[in-house]
Formats: structure tokens, C-alpha cells, sequence
């Protein structure tokens, strides 16, 4: 049809729009429309009528008009209809021949199909068929099997299990049930199982009891084969955690204690926490050990046999195919129910019984004991005493050892606040106290020190009482003038009977506790070390204190070497007495000393060296100060040499009280033998005698000096000191120190000797040479 021209689109839209808008909207109904007319106001219902009339005829004519111009294409539209029916025609046609087609196709498939299905449905019931044929055929050849290896006794049980298993399978597959050959076998060999169950049961349980693996292995191979082995050994391991739960309830149940008690006709009943009462828990709980080691045994037995027995298909052990149910080896098991029970029990009836727990607490040692025993019995099995198993044990007892450790440090506190009070509270301890607190440590050690962990844990509060003693003790100590002043005249001061009365119980209770210690492991001296120091340091400082002020009286003495007169060339000046005056003191006053003080310490081997530190320094002291006596004749050297005969006379007496020879002074009086030799030396030799070496290098240069031209000054001279202030700087130099003030001296008289342009004394290179040879040996 042909289309509108763009000139008459706008009037065809025109027109349309102005006569026909009305019934060209969505929303026009025709009813409405014709009700609307009819009671339209503003004319009749003619004049609508002819309008509708009107409006009808214009379209009419509209259309007519629109035909007769578009004549030619309309009439090649329908004929182009006409060829598209033919074309349709062609498609029908097609379309019955492709239903013929198809039908005859569905007629070469799906009968033979349905054929095929129907034959393969024969097929798979005449194969179920056959199955269960064959397996009614191997059941029934497995039960006359199983009757004829019932008749063969124990020995073919292991067989007759594998054949009830597999029997069992066949009577669990439900296409089975029902068929009456296969019902009819199932009471004789549910008795056969019953048979086979029992003879294995046997076999497992005797084997335990009588600790024999075959029996064992045998029972558990039987129910291994019957597919029962996991659940069998479950119910064994429940039973044996059950009965050893039985033996942990008799054993802390009070009431079947007061019964045995009243049974045994125990008299005093009104106080449980008597001896007998206390021996028949122990009793108890002893055999309690020796039940749950015989349980141990039993599970250690069959824990072995259960790691060497193994799948014949999969080499897998038997103890491997229950870790998973058992949540980890039989071992395990049956320890962790083993400590959860006795746990809650011993729990429950400490709350139920107060003496049973204060005397558990008490006695935890014991307790701890029994343990031991029990961890050494199974260690026959596990290798080692204390292993996993026996810490898991030991942690449910954890609480009554805290409670044991409070208790023996309450009693070591008590003791020592009642054996060591404060001064001035009560009279000092003697030996009697410091004794008896020995014996109480030495009981609490004595006690645990089968268990290193408890005995390090006692130890710590051993350590501590040994602190708390050595606090109380540093109270008894005078430390006033008097118990240091040192009074030729008379006797000791009350302060230093006191202290050395405190000297030697220290001593005393020092040495008895390390001779106590020597019996404990090894490992466990190191832990007092600390604590014995302390001690010894206490007591120490009394001694040293002492043997400061001795030294002092005693120095003094010896400075009075410079007041002798060792110059003078008249054989009679020395020969008027044996000895020089000062010497005379010196003795004395180590006499008294000796006499006086020294004897009456008793402090073993420790008393022996400060006697040796004592002398040692004496004679040192005396060397310093006798090797710058000056001026120094040949007469002179004659009367000090008797002062040192007369001072190792002294010294030798003081000594042999001890045990001891002057040879126990060591370097010092190998030295005291070296100045008497280097006096009587030539000055040449001097520098290269090895009968010196044992001198001081120092002593040595002194006594050069002494030989020496007096324009060359001696180091305290030179320093402008007095005897006493250079024996007090030597004390506090090094020896290099020492030296390098020889050193300065001699530079110092070198230089004034050039300034005079004089030659220098023939011992300035002899000193000079042994200084060198001291400088070299310092470094």
C-alpha cells in the first residue's frame, strides 16, 4: 500500500484529529459514549445522530479515496498471498512426511529397546540369583568348617574365629534373611561363638594374671580374627582402671579404717591421729601400691604383646590400630583414668577427714616414698623411674607437698627463733643448741633427699633458716672497743670470750653441715654454697678484726728495728745479750698472743691459717724493716741474723702448737732464709746468687741501699717518710710502683753526681742492674 506524501500526512492528521480524536483515545468506550449522547444538554439526540452519520460517511469516504490511490500495490500484495499459500502447501507436505519418518524410526528403536531392557532385567536377577547361591554355598561350607574346628579344640580357635567372622558377614547381609538354610545354621553357631568368646577370654585373662605374653597373644589374636579385638581391650582396660579404683576408695575410706581399728580392739579411739591409726593408713595405702603395680604389670604386659603383634595383611601392630580409639596407646590410658582417680578420690577424702589430710601433709615424705617404690617396680618395663607416667601421678599429690614445704618452713622458723633468740632476749647458744639445730636440719633433708625435686625444694628453705641463723648470730657479735683492745697484761675481755665463743659455734656448725651435705647429691652442694660463705664471712670478720689489731701491736714492735744499733764495730756492743731488745718484746707479745688468744679457738684447719697468715706477715713485716736497718756493720749483721734465729724460734713454737713447721710459711720464709744469706754476700755476687731469688726484689734493693754510699738516698728519705708511712706506701703500691721510686732515687743521685762531676758509688750499677732485673720480672 502506498504511503502518505508528506503533504497530505498533515491534513489526513487534520482531519483525523478534528472529527475522529474523540474515539481515537485509550480510554473511549462506546456505552459511555452512547449514554453521554443521550443525556447531552445541548441539543437532541438527532443532531448526535447525524453527526455520528456524518462522521461515518467522511471516514468511508476517506478510505474509498485511500483504496482507489493505492489500486496497484494492493493488488500486488495479494498476489503475492496467493504464492505464499502454495509455498505453505510444500511445508505441510514436508512436515507429514517428517511424522511418517519419524514413527517408523520409533518403531526400529524403541522395540528392541524395550526388548534389551527386558532381557537385561532377567539377566541381572538370574546374576543375584546365582550371588546368593554362592554365597549360601560358602556359608554353609564355613559352617560345616566351623563345627569340624570347634571339635579340634583351643588350638584351632584362631581359625574358627577368622571363620565366624567371616560367617558374620554373611548373616548381616540382609539378601540373606529369610532363606531357610542359612536360619537354621545360626544357633549352633551363635553357641560356637559363645565358645570361642569364653576360650579366648580365658586366655587373655590368665595370660595376664600369670604374666604369660603366649596366652596373651593367642587370646588377642582370637578376638582380633572376630573383629572384636578394639572393644575387648577397651573393657579389659575399664576393668582394671575399675578394680584399682575399688582399692583407692579402701584405701582412703575412714570409716573401714575405724572398723579394722575397733576389730584389732585399738584402744584410744577418741584421738585417730595415734600411731596405730596412722600405721594402718600407711598399711592401706602400701598395699594400695602394690595393687595398682600389679595393674601396671598387667597393662605394661599387654601393652608389649599388643606393639608385637601385627596385621598378617598390612604389617600394621595391634597397638597402633587402637591409638585412635583409646585417644593414644593403652599405656596412656590407662594412666590418665589411673591419676584422674586417684585424684578425686584422695581429694574427696582429704575434704571428708581433716587428719587424714594432716596426716598426709605431714607424712608427704612417706607418701612421696611409696610413690618411688611404686615408679621403681613398673621401671622394670618403662626403663626410667621417673618418666611421663609418674610426673602425671605425682601432679595429683602436688597440693600436699605445697602443704609439707609450708610446714617444714614453719618448723625450721620455729627453730631457729627459739634455739637463736636476739641478744639480749636470752643467754647466748652454746654448743648443746647449735648442735640440736644441726640434728632438726639434718632430719628435714633427711627425709626427702630420696627425691631430688622435693629435696631442692626443702634445700631453698634450708637456705633461707640459714639466712634467718646468720641474722640472729650477727646480733650476738660485740663489736665495741673492748672486743678488740688487746691487753698484754691479763686476760680477754668479756666481748672477746663472747666472740670467740660465736667464732667457734659458728665454725663448728659450718663444718658439720657441710660434712652433711657431702652425702647429698652432687649437684645439690652448689645450693648452701651461698649461705655456708655467709657464714663463714660473719665469723671471718670477727677473726680478721682480731688479726688486724695483733698485726698492729706487733708492726709497732718491729719498728723499733730502727732504733737498734746494728752499725757499731765492737764485738762486745753485740755480745752483751743474746738478742736484741725489741726481738725480746716481739716473742713475748706473739707468746701471749698465741697463749692468750689463738689457743683458744677451735676452728680446725681454718685456725691453722690464720695462725700461717699471722706469722707470714710478721715475718714479711720484719724483712721489710730489718732490710733498712742502717747503718749495717759486719758485727751488726751478726746480731740481726740472731734476731731472725731468735724470731724462727718464736715462730716455729707458735707453729708446732698447730701442727705445723716453719716450711708451712712458704715464700715468707724462704725469704727470711734469703736476707740471712744475701748479708753475707759480696756486693758482686749479688745480682746473680739464686740463693736470693726468693727475696723480694724489693728487700733486695733495700739492703743495697744500706751497703750504699750515704749520698744515696734511701726511698722513704727520698719521699721525706718516716719507716712506718713507706711500710704503709709499700702496703698500698704495686710492686712496679715500688720500682719506679727506686728508680727516681737512683736518677736523682745520678744527676746530683754529674752536677758535682764526681764518680758514682761502685753499688749505683750493682743497684741499678737488680732494679732492671725486678722491672723484668714484673712484667
Amino acid at each position: 500500500m502506498a504511503t502518505l506524501t508528506e503533504a497530505e500526512e498533515p491534513k489526513t492528521r487534520l482531519f483525523l484529529e478534528e472529527n475522529y480524536a474523540e474515539y481515537l483515545t485509550k480510554e473511549f468506550d462506546p456505552n459511555d459514549h452512547a449514554q453521554a449522547s443521550v443525556r447531552s444538554d445541548d441539543g437532541d439526540l438527532s443532531n448526535s445522530l447525524q453527526r455520528l452519520s456524518a462522521n461515518i460517511d467522511g471516514l468511508k469516504a476517506y478510505l474509498d479515496k485511500h483504496v482507489a490511490e493505492n489500486t496497484e500495490e494492493l493488488l500486488e500484495r495479494v498476489y503475492g498471498i496467493t504464492h505464499l499459500e502454495k509455498d505453505l502447501e510444500g511445508v505441510k507436505l514436508n512436515v507429514s512426511s517428517m511424522s511418517e519418518s519419524l514413527v517408523r524410526l520409533r518403531n526400529k528403536v524403541k522395540v528392541p529397546y524395550e526388548q534389551i531392557l527386558g532381557y537385561t532385567t532377567q539377566l541381572e536377577r538370574l546374576q543375584n540369583a546365582s550371588d546368593v547361591l554362592r554365597r549360601v554355598m560358602r556359608f554353609l561350607q564355613l559352617a560345616q568348617r566351623l563345627e569340624t574346628q570347634v571339635q579340634g579344640g583351643d588350638r584351632e580357635f584362631t581359625q574358627t574365629a577368622l571363620s565366624l567372622r567371616e560367617l558374620d558377614k554373611f548373616l548381616s547381609d540382609p539378601d540373606l534373611e529369610g532363606i531357610d538354610v542359612i536360619d537354621a545354621e545360626k544357633a549352633d553357631i551363635s553357641r560356637y561363638r559363645t565358645q570361642v568368646v569364653e576360650a579366648a577370654d580365658r586366655l587373655l585373662l590368665d595370660g595376664l594374671q600369670t604374666q604369660n605374653q603366649a596366652d596373651i597373644a593367642s587370646g588377642l589374636q582370637i578376638f582380633y580374627n572376630l573383629n572384636e579385638m578394639e572393644e575387648r581391650v577397651c573393657e579389659i582396660l575399664n576393668d582394671i582402671n575399675d578394680s584399682v579404683l575399688a582399692e583407692i576408695q579402701v584405701a582412703f575410706d575412714m570409716n573401714s579404717l575405724q572398723k579394722e581399728l575397733r576389730a584389732r580392739r585399738i584402744k584410744d579411739l577418741s584421738n585417730p591421729g595415734t600411731a596405730a591409726w596412722s600405721m594402718a593408713l600407711w598399711s592401706k595405702l602400701e598395699t594400695l601400691m602394690d595393687r595398682m603395680g600389679e595393674a601396671c604389670n598387667k597393662v605394661y604386659l599387654l601393652d608389649r604383646v599388643l606393639s608385637l603383634k601385627r596385621d598378617p595383611t598390612t604389617h600394621v601392630s595391634f597397638q597402633e590400630g587402637l591409638l585412635q580409639s583409646l585417644e593414644g596407646s593403652v599405656v596412656n590410658f590407662f594412666w590418665r583414668n589411673l591419676a584422674a582417680n586417684f585424684e578425686a578420690e584422695l581429694n574427696d577424702a582429704g575434704n571428708r577427714s581433716t587428719i587424714l589430710q594432716q596426716t598426709l601433709q605431714i607424712g608427704y615424705p612417706k607418701l612421696l616414698s611409696l610413690f618411688h617404690q611404686f615408679f621403681s617396680r613398673i621401671a622394670v618395663y618403662t626403663g626410667y623411674t621417673l618418666g611421663p607416667e609418674a610426673i602425671l601421678m605425682l601432679n595429683t599429690i602436688s597440693a600436699y607437698e605445697s602443704s609439707y614445704l609450708a610446714k617444714s618452713s614453719s618448723r625450721l622458723l620455729e627453730m631457729v627463733n627459739s634455739t637463736f633468740p636476739t641478744s639480749g632476749f636470752r643467754m647466748m647458744p652454746r654448743r648443746e643448741e647449735f648442735t640440736q639445730a644441726m640434728k632438726i636440719i639434718a632430719g628435714e633433708l633427711d627425709l626427702v633427699k630420696f627425691d631430688r625435686q622435693l629435696l631442692a625444694a626443702v634445700s631453698k628453705n634450708i637456705v633461707k633458716c640459714l639466712t634467718s641463723i646468720k641474722t640472729k648470730l650477727e646480733t650476738w657479735i660485740s663489736r665495741d672497743n673492748s672486743a678488740y683492745v688487746i691487753i698484754f697484761s691479763g686476760g680477754l675481755t668479756a666481748s672477746q670470750n663472747n666472740n670467740i665463743e660465736i667464732v667457734n659455734n659458728m665454725y663448728y656448725f659450718r663444718q658439720a653441715f657441710i660434712k652433711f651435705v657431702e652425702d647429698l647429691p652432687h649437684d645439690m652442694h652448689s645450693t648452701f654454697d651461698n649461705s655456708l660463705d655467709i657464714i663463714q664471712k660473719l665469723y671471718q670478720g670477727v677473726i680478721q678484726g682480731l688479726l688486724r689489731q695483733f698485726l698492729k701491736e706487733l708492726e709497732l714492735v718491729i719498728l723499733k728495728v730502727h732504733r737498734e744499733d746494728f752499725g757499731s764495730s765492737n764485738a762486745g756492743d753485740h755480745m752483751s745479750s743474746n738478742a736484741s731488745q725489741y726481738i725480746g718484746e716481739l716473742a713475748g707479745k706473739l707468746r701471749h698472743i698465741q697463749r692468750e688468744y689463738l689457743s683458744k679457738f677451735s676452728c680446725g684447719d681454718e685456725g691453722k691459717e690464720w695462725v700461717i697468715d699471722l706469722t707470714r706477715r710478721v715475718v714479711i713485716y720484719f724483712l721489710r724493716h730489718a732490710s733498712m736497718a742502717h747503718p749495717l756493720s759486719e758485727m751488726g749483721k751478726l746480731k740481726l741474723t740472731g734476731d731472725m734465729t731468735q724470731l724462727e724460734f718464736v715462730i716455729n713454737q707458735i707453729l708446732a702448737i698447730q701442727g705445723l713447721g716453719l716450711s708451712s710459711l712458704g715464700e715468707a720464709y724462704r725469704a727470711l732464709r734469703a736476707f740471712r744469706f744475701l748479708m753475707f754476700l759480696d756486693l758482686e755476687e749479688i745480682p746473680t746468687s739464686s740463693q736470693t731469688e726468693s727475696l723480694p726484689y724489693i728487700y733486695q734493693l733495700h739492703h743495697l741501699f744500706v751497703r750504699s754510699d750515704p749520698n744515696i738516698p734511701m726511698p722513704h728519705v727520698y719521699q721525706g717518710q718516716t719507716e712506718l708511712q713507706y711500710s704503709d706506701w709499700l702496703d698500698a703500691h704495686s710492686d712496679l710502683e715500688a720500682y719506679q721510686l727506686v728508680s727516681q732515687c737512683l736518677d736523682n743521685y745520678s744527676k746530683n753526681v754529674q752536677q758535682q762531676n764526681k764518680p758514682v758509688a761502685d753499688t749505683y750499677p750493682i743497684l741499678r742492674q737488680v732494679l732492671e732485673k725486678a722491672i723484668s720480672h714484673t712484667q
